[in-house]
C-alpha cells in the first residue's frame, strides 16, 4: 500500500511548528531549571536562617545565665563570645566562627551611664550565599538587688538672724586695725579675724582681731588681741589657726613667717619659724597648711611643700611644681590643691597630692571666658569651685565650676556671673547657704552677694526689695565668712576705710530667721563587696524643708569621702564610687519655717 508522501506545505508547517517548540523550550527551561534551582537556594537560605537564629537565641540566654550567676562577669565593657562549661556559660574575649557563623557579644554601658545596667548588642552573620547579620540588642540589669534604709536628722540650728540678700547697715559692726599699713589679706575661724596689714610694707603686718561669741540679738564687739611685725613687712596672703597664723611677704630667704599666736608679749606675738625657697628674687603670695604641711606659692609659678611638723626653725620646701603662672590663690580639700591661677587659658588648676602631702600628681586644669583668676572657694566635698577672675569690660568675673571627677560634667563651666564693672580680689561661699559675696574695687557695689539657687544662672541677689550689696567707696580687699557653733553667720570683709578696715556682716537667710544643719547618716554595712546602684528620698521631715546630699562609699567602712550635690529626688550613685562595702551619706537643711529638728530616711537599691 503506498503512503502519501507529505505536500510542500506540510513540510513548512512542520518547520513552524519545531521552530515554536523550540522557541518556547528556551524560554521556559531556564525558568524552571532557575526555579529549581532559587527553590533549592531559599531552602538553604532559610536553613541557615533558622541556624543563625538558634546561636543568637543561644547567645541571649547564654549572657542572661551568666548576669544571673555574676553580675561582675558581664560588668567588663568589650567584644565577647559565650563559651559553654560542664554546668554553666562563660564569656571569652572576642568573637568566634562556627562553620559559616560568626557570632560577637558586645557589652557597653547604657545612656546615661547606671551602674546597675548593661547594653548588650548580640550579633550573628553568614556569607556562604547571600551574605545575612542578625542582632540583638537587650539591656540587662542586675536581677538581684537588695535595698536598705538610712534615716539622718536632728535638731536644726540658725543659719544666721540676718538676711545675705539684704544686709542692714544697724546689723555692721566696724573695727579699726593697726595703722599704718593697707589691709590686703583676711582668714577667719570661729573666734578669730587674722588680717594682713602690711600691704605697703609699713606698720605691724599682720593683726589677730578676737570675736567673741554672742547671743542674739547682741552683735559681737571685736578687740585686739595682738599684732606681729616691729619691722615693716609687706604682706601677701594669710592662713590662720588657733594657735597659729601663717603670713606670705616679700622677704628674701622668709617667703613665709610663722607667728605663734600662744606667745604674745607687749602685744605683739612672736615668730617662731620662717618657710625659705631658696630662690631670690620671687615673693610668697598666697599660703594655705593643712595638717603638718604648708604650701606657698610664689611669683615664680611654682608652688612648693615644706614639712613644718616642728614650726620652729627655717624649713626648706620638701616638694615643688610649676604652673607656669602666678597662684595668687591657693587651697586645700580632700587630697588636692585648688590654685587660681593668673592666667587667661588655664585659670583653674586642681593637683593631687598624695597622702603624705608632699607629692604632687598630675594637674588638671579648668579654662574659663574670663581674665586671669584672683581668687577660688571649694566647698567642703571639693564637688564644686567658685572663682573669682579680673575685672573685665567684656566677660563675667564670677564662674561656677563642677569639680567632681566623679560627674558627667567635670570641669565645666555650670554658670556665670558678670560683677558689673567691679574688679574682684576676693570671693567666698557663705557656709549652711546658697549664697557666694564677691568682693573688689571700682564699680557701683564692691560687696556683692550672688544667689546659687539655679546655678545655670546665679543672679545679683535681692530680698525685701534691697539689693544683697554694698557701696564702699574705698574698695574690699578680701573676705572671708563663717557659721557659729550658735548658728550666728557673719562675712568679714577688710576694706579700704582708715578708720574702719574690718567691717563685720551679719547674714541669714531672710525672714525670721532660717533653721538648718548638717547631719550624717549610720553606715550601712553590706558585708562584702556590692554596687550600689542609687538612693531614693523615701521620708522627708518637715515636709517644707530643702535637703541637699553628699553620698560617699567607702572599702574599709571607715573612710568616707563624701561627694556629689543631690536634692530630694535622689540620684544615681556614680560608678566612679563601686564597688564598695559600706555606703554614708550626709544631708544639709535648710529652709523648714522654724521647725527644732528634720530627718531624711533614704532607701539605697544596691547589687551583690
Amino acid at each position: 500500500m503506498n503512503m502519501a508522501q507529505p505536500t510542500k506545505f506540510q513540510k513548512g508547517q512542520l518547520i513552524v511548528e519545531l521552530l515554536v517548540a523550540f522557541g518556547l523550550s528556551s524560554i521556559l527551561i531556564p525558568a524552571v531549571i532557575l526555579g529549581f534551582i532559587s527553590g533549592s537556594a531559599g531552602r538553604a537560605q532559610q536553613e541557615q536562617r533558622l541556624k543563625g537564629l538558634g546561636y543568637l537565641r543561644e547567645a541571649e540566654e547564654a549572657v542572661r545565665s551568666i548576669r544571673d550567676a555574676n553580675w561582675s562577669d558581664i560588668a567588663t565593657n568589650g567584644q565577647y563570645h559565650p563559651v559553654a562549661g560542664a554546668v554553666s556559660w562563660s564569656l571569652a574575649g572576642g568573637s568566634e566562627v562556627i562553620g559559616d557563623f560568626t557570632r560577637s557579644i558586645e557589652i557597653s554601658d547604657v545612656d546615661p551611664p547606671d551602674p546597675s545596667k548593661k547594653q548588650v548588642l548580640i550579633s550573628v552573620s553568614w556569607n556562604n550565599i547571600l551574605p545575612i547579620n542578625l542582632t540583638s540588642n537587650l539591656i540587662l540589669s542586675r536581677w538581684r538587688s537588695a535595698v536598705a534604709t538610712l534615716t539622718a536628722g536632728g535638731e536644726l540650728l540658725g543659719l544666721g538672724r540676718g538676711d545675705w540678700c539684704a544686709p542692714s547697715a544697724e546689723r555692721i559692726v566696724e573695727f579699726d586695725l593697726d595703722k599704718s599699713g593697707v589691709a590686703n589679706a583676711i582668714s577667719a575661724i570661729q573666734g578669730n579675724v587674722f588680717a594682713g596689714t602690711g600691704d605697703n610694707a609699713s606698720g605691724p603686718a599682720f593683726d589677730n582681731v578676737l570675736i567673741p561669741n554672742t547671743t542674739y540679738p547682741t552683735l559681737p564687739a571685736p578687740t585686739l588681741g595682738g599684732n606681729y611685725g616691729a619691722q615693716p613687712i609687706k604682706t601677701n596672703g594669710i592662713f590662720g589657726e588657733p594657735d597659729y597664723a601663717y603670713l606670705t611677704t616679700d622677704t628674701v630667704r622668709r617667703q613665709g613667717i610663722i607667728i605663734d599666736l600662744t606667745n604674745l608679749s607687749g602685744g605683739q606675738y612672736s615668730e617662731i619659724g620662717t618657710l625659705d625657697i631658696g630662690v631670690a628674687n620671687v615673693n610668697g603670695k598666697s599660703i594655705y597648711v593643712s595638717g603638718n604641711i604648708a604650701y606657698l606659692s610664689g611669683t615664680n609659678g611654682k608652688i612648693y611643700a615644706f614639712d613644718i611638723t616642728n614650726r620652729g626653725g627655717s624649713h626648706s620646701p620638701v616638694a615643688e611644681i610649676d604652673l607656669g603662672a602666678i597662684a595668687n590663690k591657693i587651697l586645700i580639700v580632700g587630697e588636692s590643691i585648688y590654685a587660681a591661677v593668673n592666667s587667661t587659658s588655664n585659670q583653674l588648676t586642681i593637683i593631687p597630692v598624695g597622702v603624705n602631702g608632699i607629692t604632687f600628681g598630675t594637674p588638671v586644669t579648668v579654662s574659663v571666658p574670663g581674665a586671669g583668676a584672683v581668687d577660688v572657694y571649694v566647698n567642703s566635698a571639693g564637688s564644686r569651685s567658685y572663682l573669682a577672675t579680673a575685672g573685665s569690660d567684656t566677660q563675667s568675673e564670677f564662674f561656677i565650676i563642677d569639680s567632681d571627677p566623679g560627674s558627667a560634667t567635670y570641669r565645666q563651666i555650670l554658670g556665670s556671673y558678670d560683677s558689673g564693672g567691679m574688679k574682684p580680689k576676693g570671693v567666698t561661699v557663705v557656709p549652711g547657704s546658697i549664697r557666694a559675696i564677691l568682693v573688689g574695687t571700682g564699680g557701683t557695689q564692691q560687696y556683692q552677694v550672688i544667689d546659687l539657687e539655679n546655678e545655670t544662672n546665679p543672679v545679683h541677689c535681692t530680698s525685701q526689695s534691697r539689693s544683697g550689696g554694698l557701696v564702699i567707696p574705698s574698695g574690699v580687699n578680701g573676705v572671708a565668712s563663717v557659721l557659729e557653733d550658735d548658728g550666728d553667720a557673719y562675712s568679714y570683709i577688710i576694706t579700704g576705710d582708715a578708720g574702719a578696715e574690718l567691717k563685720i556682716i551679719e547674714g541669714g537667710p531672710g525672714g525670721a530667721g532660717g533653721n538648718g544643719g548638717i547631719f550624717e547618716s549610720p553606715v550601712f554595712d553590706a558585708g562584702a563587696q556590692v554596687i550600689f546602684n542609687r538612693f531614693s528620698v523615701i521620708d522627708l521631715q518637715p515636709p517644707d524643708i530643702i535637703p541637699t546630699y553628699q553620698i560617699a562609699v567607702s572599702q574599709d567602712c571607715t573612710t568616707f569621702n563624701y561627694t556629689g550635690s543631690y536634692g530630694a529626688d535622689g540620684g544615681t550613685i556614680p560608678l566612679s564610687l563601686n564597688p564598695g562595702r559600706c555606703f554614708r551619706y550626709q544631708v544639709t537643711f535648710t529652709g523648714g519655717g522654724g521647725a527644732p529638728s528634720a530627718s531624711s530616711t533614704v532607701l539605697i537599691n544596691y547589687s551583690p
